[in-house]
């Protein structure tokens, strides 16, 4: 069987895997006091960050590494319709 030789006039394909797909997210973190100890807050709701992320645990790295604080749970966020 021969050989088929290269086509230059065909397009290049990327070899880039293709990015994932990504879903919003809302992680509740615990805020830190002046000694970095996890504190309650007043009201005793925990304030989050909205973020989009491949999984859940992704969103929780994500949530740790913008607010410097521990993640106390991480919810996803789902249209309603």
């Amino acid at each position: 069987m021969p050989l088929r030789a290269a086509n230059p006039t065909r397009a290049r394909r990327s070899r880039r895997a293709p990015s994932p797909v990504t879903r919003p997210y809302r992680c509740f973190y615990a805020p830190l006091d002046r000694n970095g100890v996890p504190t309650n807050t007043d009201a005793g709701v925990l304030p989050f960050i909205d973020l989009k992320a491949a999984n859940g645990e992704a969103a929780q790295r994500k949530a740790h590494q913008r607010t410097g604080c521990p993640v106390a749970s991480v919810e996803r966020l789902e249209h309603a319709e």
